[in-house]
């Protein structure tokens, strides 16, 4: 399917009408925002899409070598890739407040690649995956720490999160600490949060042993259900797996960057991750 067929595809361009993203040419990209975009961009869009996963997955994993499944995802079963606007938009919980940003959507908007992938089946024959440009100006103080996960992916693009779903790799905007993404809005008492010894292990850690939360930063997540953060205290690639009401310690949160977005894609499930 070519990037015209599938942007003629009526579900294709129901998902992409129902986020308010519009397609848009390079050459219309305002001049003082095509600067932010990025060359292999422009090289992904101006290649035929039998060659564009080829492309990407090859930047993917220079840039990005802790998560090479993705890498290696994108080469297999990218179709093409867009350009488009999309409002900006935040799931995640801002000053205790969780919903779509104030200000008018027609404004407020990211310029994104959208990937599109293999669907999961017949009847949803696609999936729309986005990355905002990259982000401007100096990288935050923990910008190193999340390195150590995510390598130099902000240099080609800010996140990588499923359209439809807010899921996958945060934005830098939208990377909060545990203690303030979950801890401060859903349950400051921690009466129902819990550390676990470890994945699939009831047993728990004692509170006297808990991380600081506020060293804790979530870099990737599935809603609230699932999320991988990273321990600023170490930055050594370890961190934390689970979700709002519970954590793990994990040795590599690239790995559980990586077996998230196969859940999500349900590129385990089929045996393509």
């Amino acid at each position: 399917m070519m990037k015209d067929e599938f942007w003629n595809h009526d579900d294709f361009h129901e998902e992409l009408r129902g986020n308010r993203a519009f397609r848009i040419a390079l050459a219309d990209v305002p001049p003082e925002e095509r600067g932010a975009i990025p060359e292999q961009w422009i090289t992904a869009l101006s290649l035929p899409d039998d060659k564009c996963g080829d492309y990407l997955a090859g930047v993917w994993n220079e840039l990005c070598p802790q998560l090479p499944r993705v890498g290696r995802f994108i080469r297999s079963h990218l179709r093409g890739v867009l350009l488009a606007t999309m409002p900006r938009r935040y799931h995640y919980v801002r000053d205790f407040i969780s919903g779509p940003p104030a200000g008018d959507w027609r404004k407020d908007r990211w310029t994104v690649l959208i990937y599109v992938f293999d669907g999961l089946s017949e009847r949803f024959p696609y999936q729309l995956w986005y990355g905002k440009v990259p982000h401007s100006g100096d990288l935050p103080a923990w910008g190193d720490a999340a390195a150590a996960v995510l390598g130099d992916l902000p240099r080609l693009q800010d996140g990588f999160k499923e359209l439809s779903l807010t899921a996958g790799i945060l934005s830098i905007e939208d990377v909060h600490s545990i203690a303030d993404r979950w801890i401060r809005y859903t349950d400051p008492d921690l009466e129902q949060f819990e550390v676990f010894a470890g994945s699939g292990d009831g047993a728990t850690i004692p509170r006297s042993e808990w991380p600081d939360f506020d060293e804790t930063l979530v870099v990737a997540e599935y809603l609230s259900q699932e999320a991988c953060a990273i321990d600023l205290t170490k930055a050594d690639g370890s961190g934390w797996g689970g979700s709002f009401n519970g954590l793990y310690p994990v040795d590599s949160v690239a790995l559980e960057v990586e077996d998230m977005i196969g859940r999500v894609t349900g590129a385990i499930e089929m045996g393509k991750f």
